[in-house]
């Protein structure tokens, strides 16, 4: 995407929002991971496997 449009590409700003993209990703793996801990230790300690 971004080599098909590198003539409109503004790069002062590709890697700001490279970053806050990568961050907003970050974030939400984060979120996804503890929740599955969180419910993975639960079903662990009911002896669920």
């Amino acid at each position: 995407m971004l080599q098909s449009n590198l003539n409109s590409l503004d790069f002062s700003l590709l890697l700001p929002d490279v970053t806050a993209i990568a961050d907003e990703v970050d974030g939400q793996l984060t979120r996804s991971m503890d929740g599955y801990m969180e419910l993975k230790a639960r079903e662990d300690g009911r002896g669920l496997a």
